[in-house]
């Protein structure tokens, strides 16, 4: 734990120098830049960044070029999770306000804030290639990454398509929830992360196609946990809590409990699941379907099988014992 606490504050202390390189003298470029910033370095737990920086470990001695090389994710994420606050309509985020809602806030006009926040996550995106071509790798390894990052940014894309069809009802059921997770969540949570260290560390094609297999299980597992902490987390898991009710997310939590309800909880859900007038004892009892469905304890143990799972190949392979965290 030491040890990650040690990286976590080097990555922020990097990714901190990384976007103060970026500020402007132009007022609303500026304000725009720190904005990002601030979005950025807000809380989070750099579990991607900490991923690649083990994954690279597992070939190769630790370099300090590696705390650099591992920014880029972070700033993938912030890319990524500021077109995701408007399309999910997130006004926060690690505990502060969504960048649409910040810009909304200075001219009460939704189309200005969601398109400022447009515009912040694809200079964001920009940002993560000028920080691969910046570092001290080989150039042939610079080029691998980059086609990683594309074809990540292909399959997050086709994920959201996923995610906006079916919370608008449409062919739900368990296997397309799983597979639009495969491609939204798993990716860039797991998948990304170690196939990225492991390339900068010069795996064989063998090693990088078991680090997908197992951060397909991880990443999965993920997003059935975090599905559940949006619902049964605590109030300071850094973003608001029931919003996935109040805006009737599709997840595999709520997949199940419709399958396996009773029928008058089953209307009941159908009524109130993205309601955005639901009521507080009404969010209590869909809580209570979820339970007592065996929904919640479902998703909870298909969860926890899959990172089993993964576990298991991660200690079949010869990687260096240390760095299977």
């Amino acid at each position: 734990m030491d040890k990650l606490n040690k990286y976590k504050e080097l990555i922020n202390k990097e990714l901190e120098e990384y976007l103060n390189t970026k500020i402007s003298d132009n007022k609303i470029i500026s304000e725009l830049l720190g904005y990002i910033k601030d979005y950025t370095l807000r809380g989070g737990k750099r579990i991607r960044p900490l991923i690649v920086i083990n994954a690279y470990n597992c070939f190769k001695e630790e370099d300090k070029e590696l705390i650099k090389a591992s920014l880029f994710i972070e700033l993938i994420q912030t890319y990524l999770l500021i077109h995701d606050d408007i399309m999910d309509r997130d006004d926060l985020r690690r505990g502060g306000p969504t960048i649409h809602k910040i810009y909304f806030d200075i001219r009460k006009d939704v189309h200005f804030g969601n398109s400022m926040a447009i515009l912040a996550g694809d200079l964001v995106c920009s940002f993560v290639y000028d920080s691969i071509i910046k570092l001290n790798f080989n150039d042939n390894i610079k080029v691998k990454v980059i086609n990683e990052i594309n074809k990540l940014l292909e399959k997050e894309i086709y994920g959201q398509i996923f995610d906006i069809f079916y919370d608008s009802g449409f062919n739900l059921n368990e296997k397309n929830i799983l597979n639009m997770y495969s491609l939204k969540t798993a990716p860039y949570t797991s998948i990304f992360p170690l196939r990225i260290g492991a390339i900068f560390g010069e795996a064989s094609e063998k090693d990088l196609k078991l680090f997908e297999d197992i951060g397909l299980k991880i990443g999965i597992a993920f997003q059935i946990k975090d599905d559940m902490l949006s619902i049964f987390g605590e109030e300071d898991i850094g973003k608001k809590l029931y919003n996935d009710i109040i805006e009737g997310k599709k997840t595999l939590i709520f997949i199940k409990a419709l399958e396996l309800s009773n029928h008058e909880d089953k209307e009941f859900l159908k009524e109130k699941y993205g309601n955005k007038l639901v009521m507080e004892d009404e969010i209590n009892k869909i809580k209570k379907i979820f339970i007592e469905s065996g929904s919640l304890d479902y998703c909870n143990k298909l969860s926890n099988n899959l990172l089993n799972e993964s576990k298991e190949l991660l200690f079949k392979n010869n990687f260096k014992k240390e760095w299977k965290i």
